[in-house]
C-alpha cells in the first residue's frame, strides 16, 4: 500500500459538525456549513488543503483564518498565525450548490422521489473515496473524526445519519431539524444522510 497523502501527519482532523438544509420536496440543492475542528500534530501549520468538490463556497470563517482560495476539488484555507503542535482551532465552511454524482451512476448525492440519500463511495472517481462531494473533509481511508449532522428538512420528512439522535426540533415554519451524533470516529466516505418519509421502528 503505497499512501499519497500525507496531510494527516501534520494535521489532525478531530471533530466534523454537518448543519445543512436538505428538502428534497423543493429542489436538488444542499445549503449550510460544516464545522471542523482540527488540531497541529506538527509545529507552524499555515495552511492546510480540504477535499471539497462540485459545490460553492460562499465563506470560511474561523479565528486563526485569513483567507481561502477553492480551486476544482481543493479548498485552500490560509492561517492569519500559524498553529503550534497540539494547538486547536475550528474552520467552518459555509456553502450551497448542487453535490455531484459519480460518472459511473454509482456514488455521490442523489435526489429522488422526494428522497435524498448519499453515496459515500465513487466507483470511477479518484480516490474513490466520496464525502467531499457534501462536506469539506480529508477524504482518503486515513483520517478519522467523530461527527454531528444536523439536517434541516420539510417537516413531513426524517433525516437519519450516523450515530444517535438526540434531538428532533420542529421550527415553526414546516420545516424539522434533526441532530444526530457519532462518538465514534470514521473516515469521510462512511458519513452519510438519508432524508425521506421514514417510519422509525423501535426494538
Amino acid at each position: 500500500l503505497v499512501i499519497e497523502d500525507h496531510r494527516s501527519d501534520s494535521v489532525d482532523v478531530i471533530h466534523t459538525i454537518v448543519d445543512l438544509n436538505i428538502r428534497p420536496v423543493l429542489n436538488t440543492s444542499i445549503s449550510g456549513n460544516t464545522k471542523l475542528l482540527i488540531k497541529a500534530k506538527t509545529a507552524a501549520v499555515n495552511d492546510m488543503r480540504f477535499d471539497f468538490e462540485g459545490l460553492i463556497v460562499d465563506s470560511v470563517l474561523g479565528t486563526t483564518v485569513s483567507g481561502f482560495d477553492h480551486q476544482d476539488s481543493l479548498l485552500y484555507v490560509q492561517l492569519s498565525q500559524p498553529l503550534d503542535q497540539t494547538q486547536q482551532s475550528e474552520i467552518t465552511v459555509y456553502y450551497h450548490g448542487q453535490p455531484e454524482q459519480d460518472d459511473t451512476g454509482w456514488g455521490g448525492f442523489y435526489f429522488s422521489g422526494g428522497y435524498a440519500w448519499n453515496l459515500g463511495v465513487g466507483f470511477g472517481a479518484d480516490p474513490h473515496s466520496y464525502g467531499r462531494i457534501w462536506f469539506p473533509c480529508f477524504d482518503n481511508f486515513i483520517e478519522r473524526s467523530s461527527f454531528e449532522f444536523f439536517i434541516t428538512t420539510d417537516s413531513v420528512k426524517t433525516a437519519a445519519c450516523n450515530g444517535l439522535l438526540l434531538n428532533e426540533i420542529s421550527n415553526g415554519d414546516g420545516t424539522r431539524t434533526f441532530h444526530w451524533k457519532l462518538d465514534q470516529s470514521i473516515p469521510s466516505y462512511l458519513a452519510c444522510v438519508a432524508v425521506g418519509t421514514y417510519e422509525t421502528l423501535n426494538s
